[in-house]
């Protein structure tokens, strides 16, 4: 076990006051247990040889406010051990970690729909956010705390990342789906009846939609507005709660029907129409058709946004 007790004084230097007071209490043991996770974390990545001061600095620098030496207990210093080496440009570590790492970086990405080679240049940035940063942004590798096995934190950067992708390659097509948008809701106005009554009840439909809406909870909000307005699939869905798609389609199907049933039963309370009336199907067949434009208006941050 290597020593560190000259590393150790930079190791609480680098902490605020608070804490460089705790655990200087405790100097003896913390010694010990530093020598021996620094070991740990050699030993998890033969190859790759850091100086003990600069690993220990870059532990140092996420140690929590309030914590104790047992925060070193929890960290993953195996992660941290090669995230500092990557940080720090060291080729050693960079190329170990794309060797363990790739793998996982590229199943994530596959659990998102993007063509292959869009994939492909998607794990060159995701690499490239990593190791250099973007702009004024330090590398994102030095964002991982070490809470946590590293590859898990790798998923989520990467599932978010490929979100990101698939969002702006759907801002490419938005055009051509606003115009089929279009089209499905001229082939709605084609039939006189619906069209009448949808300018008879527009504002009632609205107000009565916007009640039901509010009725929703703050999660089936959400689902609502990543599925309508930002465009997520079910699979994309799936991926961002951690859920099998399936389950995903059917809490999406929930809550649809839910604010479908609830708009109805406003509507017709206020239209006092019961079922059997003349009109009664007819007004089911105009909620339905307007409940997709009145979710993405109702969601929309733009004020243009289309009304329905």
């Amino acid at each position: 076990m290597q020593p560190v007790s000259h590393e150790l004084d930079h190791f609480l230097a680098a902490l605020a006051e608070p804490l460089r007071e705790r655990f200087a209490s405790e100097r003896e043991r913390l010694e010990s247990r530093l020598a021996s996770l620094l070991a740990e974390a050699r030993a998890a990545w033969p190859g790759v040889e850091l100086e003990a001061g600069t690993f220990l600095l870059f532990v140092a620098e996420r140690i929590s406010a309030g914590a104790g030496v047992e925060q070193l207990e929890r960290m993953n210093l195996a992660g941290l051990y090669i995230a500092c080496g990557c940080q720090l440009g060291d080729a050693r570590a960079v190329a170990a970690f794309r060797e363990r790492y790739l793998p996982v970086i590229e199943r994530a990405l596959a659990a998102i729909e993007l063509p292959r080679a869009t994939r492909e240049d998607a794990a060159q940035s995701i690499f490239q956010k990593l190791f250099l940063g973007g702009g004024e942004s330090r590398p994102k590798i030095c964002h991982y705390a070490g809470e946590g096995e590293l590859e898990t934190w790798l998923r989520v950067v990467a599932t978010r990342h490929a979100i990101d992708l698939a969002r702006r390659e759907r801002a490419g097509r938005r055009n051509l789906d606003e115009e089929s948008q279009l089209l499905d809701l001229a082939a709605a106005d084609a039939d006189p009846e619906l069209a009448l009554l949808k300018e008879r009840y527009r504002v009632e439909f609205k107000e009565s939609f916007e009640q039901a809406f509010a009725t929703l909870g703050l999660e089936e909000r959400n689902l609502l507005r990543y599925q309508v307005l930002e465009g997520l699939s079910i699979d994309e869905l799936g991926v961002l709660y951690r859920i099998h798609r399936a389950t995903a389609a059917r809490r999406l199907a929930r809550v649809r029907e839910k604010l479908l049933e609830r708009t109805r039963e406003v509507l017709l309370a206020r239209l006092r129409l019961q079922p059997g009336a003349s009109e009664f199907e007819s007004i089911l067949r105009l909620i339905q058709s307007e409940l997709q434009v009145s979710i993405t208006r109702l969601l929309a941050p733009d004020p243009a946004a289309k009304k329905p």
